[in-house]
């Protein structure tokens, strides 16, 4: 997961149904959310593995600049 969002866009919300579990994902400029309805759920960004409890969410820093056309 590596989330950028287009110059043009403040944020970007959706929701997914992964291995049984929901997840809703708040991407903005500077940070992007994790929220888990359901299973503890394991994932990588930017090469570094991430673990979100079940009933849980995690805030990560988006570091890397990318530009994204719009």
């Amino acid at each position: 997961m590596e989330p950028h969002l287009p110059n043009k866009w403040n944020s970007l919300h959706f929701e997914i149904n992964w291995q049984g579990s929901l997840l809703k994902i708040d991407v903005y400029k500077d940070t992007f959310q994790v929220s888990v309805l359901g299973d503890a759920i394991t994932f990588i960004n930017h090469n570094e593995i991430y673990h979100v409890a079940a009933n849980s969410k995690i805030e990560i820093p988006i570091s890397i600049e990318v530009n994204v056309e719009d």
